[in-house]
């Protein structure tokens, strides 16, 4: 099997177990980009226009409170909706999703190797076995959150910063788009020997 094809059949393992819960898996896909809006972009926007207008003196002197108290008031209101509510609901799904992925994983790999015939089980060692199984699982683990905090969160962020500055800074949007395909062809062509030699080690 080349590195690609383990790299598909791994994550297509992972996929199917996970579409078993679809309710955890897709309301933590839909609650993610939320919750990264309202933490990390809306508060930002609106602090901006509040030192936009500081810096032209578009307010009342003297009644600070009066010209940005709602402002100030939105800024909490959107981060306590995104990073104590909306991300709190993120980490839920994931934390339940992966304890239930990572159980059903676990109950196939011994189904399966308890199926096995006594010749195999005197040719493996059961302590090589369990080490084998428990890094199936704990991958799931770590594959999820690289993906769902790090990967889909960077993509999210790419996107929204596109919308927000497309018409104000499209150069910069277009520059930020290019070097982020730049990096990632990189990042593979770099990454592509230390992947087949993983592949090999875990053959």
């Amino acid at each position: 099997m080349t590195d690609l094809q383990t790299i598909k059949a791994t994550i297509k393992f992972y996929l199917d177990h996970q579409m078993r819960y679809p309710r955890l898996f897709f309301g933590m896909l839909l609650t993610h980009p939320f919750a990264i809006l309202f933490l990390r972009f809306l508060p930002a926007l609106i602090i901006a226009d509040i030192l936009h207008r500081l810096s032209t003196q578009d307010f009342t002197k003297g009644d600070l409170w009066g010209s940005f108290g709602s402002n100030l008031l939105l800024v909490i209101g959107l981060e306590a909706l995104g990073g104590i509510i909306l991300w709190r609901i993120v980490i839920y799904f994931n934390w339940k999703l992966e304890g239930l992925v990572i159980r059903d994983i676990n109950r196939q790999v011994f189904a399966h190797l308890i199926k096995l015939s006594a010749s195999f089980h005197a040719n493996h060692f059961g302590g090589s076995l369990v080490s084998q199984t428990s890094k199936l699982a704990n991958s799931y683990t770590r594959f999820t959150d690289v993906t769902v905090f790090q990967l889909i969160g960077l993509i999210w962020a790419l996107v929204f910063t596109s919308i927000l500055l497309a018409r104000k800074a499209p150069i910069f949007v277009l520059s930020l788009i290019v070097f982020a395909i730049v990096y990632i062809a990189c990042a593979v062509l770099v990454t592509r020997k230390v992947r087949k030699l993983n592949a090999n080690e875990a053959e």
